[in-house]
């Protein structure tokens, strides 16, 4: 072979080998089609009251505020400081394109000037957004400010990937998502802005590993096939 093609086939390889060198996540290894339902209210656990816990077991009991299919990634982030705006308008931000099919006795643009949160706990948001993972499993991890949990679905039955539920300062919280597999990744937006949740999936290695090693196949079967053409063509 010679040394340009090398180099080429060299560099082809780096770029295959990023995801599991680097860590790198990509969000595109999940369906990026979900079903959110949302609750607003005064927070507590009473009828008409909204929950601070990220939790399945603490869902309202009460009809979600809205129902809506959104399309895109998971990338929410309102930064403003706890004084600050901390309307759903806010935390989708330029994303708010994404929502489809909404449902609520509210319009769309009164949905999305509602305050998520206030300081000192008054009004709080939970949300359930379910979706689906094609891959065969991978690390995912979520940025969130305030509780996350994260729930694989099989025939009606929820397993944990990871809980996070309590309020907190914005951390970063991880674990092996199984697939294929339906999702909840519920949130709770509690005592006022910031309001973060960014989610990204990491592949297991094996997989980049395998596609790497085809790739590299093909390339070497091909050059191979070229130069026997070639040396054919000089007999």
């Amino acid at each position: 072979m010679k040394p340009f093609r090398k180099m080429v086939l060299a560099g082809l390889l780096s770029v295959l080998m990023v995801p599991v060198t680097m860590g790198v996540a990509h969000a595109s290894y999940y369906d990026n089609t979900f079903t959110v339902e949302a609750w607003t209210g005064p927070t507590g656990t009473g009828s008409g009251q909204v929950t601070d816990n990220a939790s399945i077991g603490s869902m309202p009991s009460q009809s979600p505020l809205a129902t809506f299919t959104y399309t895109g990634p998971i990338d929410f982030v309102n930064d403003n400081s706890s004084s600050g705006s901390n309307t759903y308008a806010d935390w989708f931000g330029k994303y708010t394109s994404g929502i489809s099919n909404f449902k609520s006795s509210d319009s769309l643009s009164t949905f999305l000037g509602t305050t998520m949160s206030t300081s000192n706990f008054g009004i709080s948001s939970y949300l359930s957004i379910t979706g689906n993972y094609g891959g065969s499993g991978g690390t995912v991890t979520v940025n969130h400010d305030d509780g996350a949990s994260l729930y694989t679905i099989a025939n009606g039955s929820y397993t944990p990937v990871f809980s996070s539920p309590a309020p907190t300062s914005q951390i970063a919280t991880s674990g092996f998502l199984s697939g294929p597999n339906a999702f909840d990744l519920i949130y709770v937006e509690a005592n006022g802005a910031p309001a973060v949740l960014t989610m990204s999936v990491t592949p297991e290695p094996g997989t980049w590993m395998l596609f790497a090693t085809g790739v590299a196949g093909l390339l070497f079967f091909g050059l191979g096939t070229r130069r026997s053409k070639t040396a054919v063509g000089q007999i």
